[in-house]
């Protein structure tokens, strides 16, 4: 019996979407790969992966984009948390590979070429407007550059559209909100001269915790990770608060500067970047599945946003590569059950992680943590 060829719709142009894109090429799925994405300016926020990526990059045949003389090679970390004392991770004597601070607009703009190279349709600019579910497909609309509108009838869709999960959420599928912090982040443009190393620092405090790395392009990041109460109760998306609060952390702010290479000053501009741990009530449904951030976020402690990215999309791809061949939905089931799993695992980390640090247990912030330690 003659089988038409299918159309198979992945929203988002991120690591999620796009490694998903190339994931499914690879399979030789007798399918039209459509990736459809805004292509929106994003805010410059740094991303560092760890070790763990590489594995990923090279299951997916991306471990070329890893290109030290675009990403800067991150050596691990040093961090104050529970302590006084630095405690340091140190990313050399992991075998696994190298962790990186990414220039992350070139990182995501070389996984969607790689797509594109892949055979993959590239949809730039096309924003998600209404979904219809037809009896076996959906038709999706989508506003372009050209101030048009255009259609897509797909035979299955991969929400890859990070934590607004736009598909899902036009299907009325809850998300789970178990916790949220926000980064309020400041870049600092470096001196020139010979660069310190470019580990990443940690240090906590009563009103969160805050993280600096040097990035790519002669610049670094300098950012306070909290929640909205305290967010709120002390302005502290205020340059001027933002300031004196790096100004009390006296160890972190030194390892910055010595770091950067010059006095950290009043930002003239803060960047906000919420981090909720959050889960889609499920990742599957009838002839689609969420990916990457649509499906499950993490804290930014983790710097596991990406990682978890490549790792679902090599799953989703043998999923719907096996969907494609027989119909059935065991494989997706099986998908679901792996991003169910990891997020309950990612979820005892959130727990211990947060646990350690008892020295503020007495300020909002660490109370509010607290409760989902137990």
């Amino acid at each position: 019996m003659y089988s038409p060829r299918k159309t198979i719709l992945i929203l988002g142009g991120g690591p999620a979407g796009s490694a998903t894109a190339v994931a499914l090429s690879r399979h030789g799925i007798d399918a039209e790969l459509i990736l459809a994405f805004q292509d929106k300016a994003r805010d410059p926020i740094g991303e560092t992966i760890p070790p763990a990526a590489t594995p990923a990059m090279r299951e997916l045949g991306l471990e070329s984009l890893l290109d030290e003389k675009i990403h800067l090679p991150c050596p691990g970390s040093v961090s104050i948390w529970g302590s006084d004392k630095p405690g340091h991770n140190d990313f050399y004597i992991d075998p696994t590979g190298k962790g990186f601070h990414l220039d992350r607009a070139r990182f995501d703009a070389d996984l969607r070429r790689a797509a594109g190279q892949s055979g993959v349709r590239l949809e730039s600019g096309w924003r998600l407007q209404k979904v219809e579910a037809l009896s076996k497909k959906y038709r999706l609309w989508f506003s372009t550059p050209g101030k048009t509108m255009a259609s897509v009838d797909a035979d299955l869709v991969i929400d890859a559209s990070g934590q607004a999960a736009a598909f899902a959420r036009r299907l009325g599928v809850a998300r789970n909100l178990f916790d949220e912090v926000i980064s309020i982040c400041a870049f600092i443009d470096e001196e020139s001269g010979p660069p310190e190393s470019a580990h990443t620092f940690i240090q906590t405090r009563d009103i969160g915790w805050w993280y600096g790395a040097r990035l790519p392009g002669m610049r670094g990041i300098v950012a306070l990770c909290t929640d909205r109460e305290t967010l709120r109760a002390q302005s502290l998306a205020d340059p001027k608060h933002w300031r004196f609060a790096l100004s009390r952390t006296e160890w972190f702010n030194e390892q910055m500067q010595r770091q950067l290479g010059v006095v950290i000053p009043e930002p003239a501009r803060l960047f906000l970047k919420p981090a909720p741990s959050a889960i889609l009530s499920n990742v599957i449904g009838q002839n689609w599945l969420a990916v990457g951030d649509a499906a499950s976020s993490y804290d930014s402690m983790t710097s596991a946003g990406i990682t978890k990215a490549l790792l679902q999309a090599h799953q989703a791809g043998e999923a719907v590569a096996e969907w494609c061949k027989d119909g059935s939905g065991h494989a997706l089931h099986d998908f679901q059950k792996q991003v169910f799993d990891d997020f309950n695992q990612y979820m005892r980390l959130h727990q211990q992680h947060y646990r350690r640090e008892t020295r503020f247990a007495h300020s909002p912030f660490w109370r509010n943590r607290l409760r989902y330690a137990g």
